[in-house]
């Protein structure tokens, strides 16, 4: 999926949402890449929450931006508290 569509649908369903942070790790290899691990309370406009670990994998350009990004996460408890609506 491309990002804009996706993040304008995230933003458009979401509430107040909190990001607490675990881990940040490097590339061990020296590629430009990192990940942030963390948890994530993401509430919805619906008044639904859904309370998740998840990292996001994140690919840097020669300047440092941010190219690509992975996100990886279990759905099935997403999924058990607000169905498919948001996929």
């Amino acid at each position: 999926m491309h990002p804009e569509p996706f993040f304008s649908k995230v933003a458009a369903a979401s509430g107040q949402s909190k990001i607490t942070p675990i881990d940040i790790c490097v590339s061990a290899s020296g590629a430009r890449r990192a990940t942030g691990y963390f948890i994530y309370d993401w509430g919805l406009k619906d008044g639904s929450a859904a309370r998740f670990e998840c990292v996001d994998v994140f690919e840097f350009d020669i300047a440092g931006l941010i190219e690509r990004m992975i996100i990886v996460y279990d759905t099935h408890p997403i999924r058990s508290t607000v169905g498919d609506k948001y996929a």
